[in-house]
């Protein structure tokens, strides 16, 4: 049968002081050094205090709280929907969307919760909340329309409603143009391609200065044939000019604004004593530079004559 020994390895050594004789309620013996709490539930915690190779450690579904191991449940911020523990600051959403549950000084506390009418509950990457559809953006309870606007009509009607230089984004030009916006007169949403008021800025200049534009947009400039032909050929447009003349001065504003505005074209005036005319014309557009520009434009109104 053959012969069989057993030889000693050495003197094996423990102090019964770093080894309990049982673990308490819903713990183990483990060789983890953390663990998860019921203030923390996703997340191992190092418990630094803990040295030895084994020791007892809570079991399963059962959150560390203070000296014990609890279910889930008994956790303060449980929410049973979901089956698990929020951790500080955090939230959920119920399935339908209509609550938010948030772990608040180990507290959960709900409130009501809707979509708006341009959003979506849904679940993506692991959250379920309101998301804004397609064009809108926002948090889900409030979404608005992303405004990328064509021209000074398109940031009216999103509600831009004061005068001022703002950067519109016309077919062409992606980074977008800065222009003179009219809010605040004859209806309101007017591109300014011309503003001429004093004898400031020099008009007398060749075709590459008609071409780019030249002097600033909150003053007297021209706004720029490149940039009126990409304006006026990605819809159809109004043109406006409005003439005021007091004491042999003269002031000249030429608007340009989309024709399906409901727009009131009232004669416009910076100064009652002023005597205003002005014309407004049903189309206006400009052609490409190939075609040097050409001008076109619809049937007249005003009291200018033509």
């Amino acid at each position: 049968m053959g012969d069989y020994y057993i030889s000693s390895l050495g003197t094996f050594e423990r102090s019964d002081e770093t080894i309990p004789e049982s673990c308490p309620a819903n713990e183990i013996f483990s060789d983890e050094t953390c663990e998860r709490t019921c203030d923390d539930p996703d997340t191992c915690i190092s418990a630094t205090s803990r040295t030895e190779t084994e020791q007892c450690v809570c079991v399963g579904e059962y959150r560390r709280h203070q000296e014990q191991c609890i279910p889930l449940n008994q956790c303060n911020c449980f929410v049973a929907e979901k089956g698990s523990v929020l951790g500080e600051g955090h939230f959920y959403i119920n399935s339908r969307c209509t609550q938010k549950s948030t772990c608040r000084n180990n507290r959960l506390v709900d409130e009501s919760y809707q979509c708006s009418s341009h959003a979506t509950c849904d679940e993506r990457s692991g959250v379920r909340k309101c998301y804004c559809n397609d064009g809108y953006e926002g948090n889900g309870v409030k979404c608005t329309r992303e405004v990328v606007p064509k021209d000074c009509h398109e940031l009216y009607v999103s509600g831009t409603l004061s005068d001022g230089v703002y950067t519109i984004y016309p077919d062409g030009w992606p980074s977008g143009i800065q222009v003179y916006c009219e809010m605040e007169s004859n209806g309101g949403g007017w591109t300014v391609i011309q503003r001429r008021s004093s004898a400031s800025v020099d008009f007398y200049r060749g075709w590459s200065d008609y071409k780019d534009g030249f002097g600033h947009k909150n003053q007297d400039h021209w706004l720029g044939n490149k940039y009126i032909h990409s304006i006026t050929n990605q819809k159809t447009y109004q043109l406006r000019i409005d003439l005021n003349d007091s004491d042999s001065s003269s002031y000249d504003d030429v608007y340009s604004t989309d024709s399906d505005s409901s727009s009131n074209y009232a004669a416009y005036s910076t100064d009652s004593a002023l005597s205003s005319y002005y014309a407004v014309y049903s189309t206006f557009s400009i052609n490409n530079e190939a075609d040097k520009y050409r001008l076109s434009i619809g049937s007249y109104s005003g009291n200018t004559g033509e």
